[in-house]
């Protein structure tokens, strides 16, 4: 799925691309705004889309979340981070019930995090380092990947302790 991007002009436009029908692509509903650098992360039967950059937002980085529903074709805000995030990343934790959203391009990065749990919002366990160009991935129902894409910071975070560990030269470091 692509949703948003930049050709000459920031899009709304969100596409699903089918691998098994020659490569062809379908249009969805439009994002509900203009949208570019969003995290998207498959939460159930929904893709949720979260931050990023929008010019027709107040501010040009977005603190919101949107969800989308394929039964309708539909996106509804479905919550807001605790501070606006371009470039951030975001996976499933636990049981697949939480969301984590990482990092950003605030000023070089941010060490701040969201999880979505119980139909809310709120501020997570901060990341050792400030993050954004982020690759994030749960590998199961304890732990969380996450490699800065920017300055190449690898950490897990234990998502019963919320903590986050280091990995320096592929050696965990608490």
């Amino acid at each position: 799925m692509s949703v948003g991007g930049f050709n000459a002009d920031t899009l709304n436009l969100v596409e699903i691309l089918d691998l098994e029908d020659d490569a062809s692509s379908c249009r969805l509903a439009d994002f509900p705004v203009v949208i570019e650098y969003a995290s998207i992360t498959l939460m159930g039967d929904e893709v949720w889309a979260c931050g990023g950059e929008s010019y027709e937002l107040d501010t040009v980085y977005s603190n919101r979340c949107y969800a989308y529903d394929p039964v309708n074709n539909s996106w509804r805000h479905s919550g807001d981070l605790s501070v606006p995030r371009n470039y951030p990343s975001s996976s499933l934790m636990g049981k697949g019930d939480s969301l984590l959203v990482a990092g950003g391009n605030l000023n070089a990065g941010s060490e701040s995090t969201d999880v979505f749990s119980d139909g809310v919002f709120t501020p997570g366990p901060s990341l050792p380092f400030p993050i954004f160009f982020a690759c994030q991935v749960g590998l199961n129902r304890t732990h969380v990947f996450l490699a800065d894409g920017y300055d190449g910071n690898t950490f897990i975070l234990d998502t019963e302790k919320l903590q986050w560990m280091v990995m320096v030269k592929n050696i965990v470091q608490v």
